[in-house]
């Protein structure tokens, strides 16, 4: 596989991390991370596994979020052979009952591993630089 390609596949796995976060869909954790995987999120302790990423599903299932989005851009990736190293910012946005809004962003420092399945993350810190809760009242 090319560097391009490889770079192009660690991209649409950290998307696939948004989308699988979002919908909390745990079937799907073994087509994002790694089996030994280290996931440290600011609203949980970290993880480590499919089975600690399990958890933290069902925690984050728990909270008042109605809603889920998270946003990933300006990738810088460093691959180095069958390992890679990325960082992104990330934009996220918590609808919460009432309509009150949590917005959150930050940096994701990630190590990628490359399995026989293709590309999955192996290591996730999230760290957050702004959270700002806004009433419905003040996006009238």
């Amino acid at each position: 596989m090319s560097l391009a390609a490889d770079k192009l596949a660690i991209q649409e796995v950290k998307h696939d991390y948004c989308y699988v976060t979002d919908d909390l869909d745990v079937e799907r954790i073994p087509d994002v991370f790694s089996s030994d995987t280290h996931l440290d999120t600011p609203l949980y302790e970290a993880v480590e596994g499919h089975d600690g990423v399990r958890e933290y599903f069902e925690y984050f299932g728990e909270q008042e979020f109605e809603v889920r989005a998270h946003n990933v851009v300006n990738p810088v990736i460093d691959v180095d052979g069958d390992t890679a190293s990325g960082k992104w910012y990330y934009m996220v946005v918590y609808a919460l009952p009432g309509g009150d809004l949590l917005f959150g962003h930050g940096e994701y420092d990630d190590e990628f591993v490359r399995t026989g399945e293709g590309w999955r993350v192996s290591y996730c810190v999230a760290k957050r630089r702004i959270t700002r809760r806004v009433s419905a009242d003040e996006m009238v």
